[in-house]
């Protein structure tokens, strides 16, 4: 937004620049005094000023709705993902596509470390697993967004150069980092804006209520399941020990 801030400044700077023809031509028939010169030439600043801010204004709203919709659209297809594989592609190539990045990969809990189970092609080669050990990993715990330094990129071998992650999304809760969402730069160079981490970090927060809830889903199959088993057993066990019990007629005859 800054550079198009100095873009939309260029239309001014030649207004500036051209007052004093036009002024020269008016003179010619029409005699005013310096003051109203004066007057009018902050007139018309004050106006293409106005006209100037309001287009910066309306451009960055543009481009901020357009990183809210693709924020929604990210976070609905998230919340209905039925598994593991669908929640981290949005993650990732749903990301990649829609800020145009530069590289996405993540990093899900797995056995207390951190396995890459989603990445872009840029991350062939590079670093699978993440030490939770790691001071990498240690931000993550506060639940916010937070940098990536070139020192932290190097000694985990991430990608280099200008997919080298710039921004680390903890995805989870205060209580526990269910994952780590990995980001670098646009595919221009440029850092994501405060805009778009905020979007990252709600897609986050929803990618983390989808992941807890496919676990609570699978743990409850998990719990019928070993209910049926322990209810078949006792069945089981209930038949085998009826039929070792002696006959009344048995115990008569003896």
């Amino acid at each position: 937004m800054t550079i198009l801030g100095l873009l939309l400044s260029l239309p001014i700077l030649f207004l500036h620049e051209g007052i004093d023809h036009v002024r020269e031509g008016i003179s010619e028939k029409v005699t005013l005094p310096a003051w109203a010169w004066v007057g009018i030439a902050a007139l018309i600043l004050f106006l293409v000023s106005k006209v100037h801010d309001n287009a910066v204004h309306y451009l960055d709203w543009l481009f901020n709705r357009s990183v809210v919709r693709a924020g929604d659209r990210l976070g609905e297809a998230v919340l209905k993902s039925k598994s593991y594989n669908e929640i981290e592609s949005q993650l990732v190539q749903g990301v990649h596509n829609a800020l145009r990045l530069a590289s996405a990969s993540v990093f899900r809990e797995q056995d207390h470390v951190f396995r890459r189970t989603a990445a872009d092609d840029t991350w062939d080669g590079a670093a699978r697993i993440l030490d939770p050990n790691d001071p990498l990993l240690k931000p993550a715990l506060a639940h916010r967004p937070y940098d990536v330094d070139a020192a932290a990129a190097t000694r985990n071998n991430f990608p280099d150069g200008l997919t080298r992650p710039i921004l680390a999304v903890p995805v989870g809760d205060r209580l526990r980092c269910l994952g780590l969402a990995l980001y670098g730069p646009h595919v221009t160079g440029n850092a994501l804006s405060h805009e778009e981490r905020s979007m990252l970090a709600e897609l986050a927060d929803k990618a983390a209520s989808a992941l807890m809830q496919i676990n609570d889903d699978q743990l409850r199959r998990r719990i019928a399941a070993l209910e049926s088993e322990l209810a078949e057993v006792t069945q089981l066990a209930t038949v085998t020990s009826q039929s070792s019990m002696p006959s009344s007629s048995a115990k008569t005859g003896g």
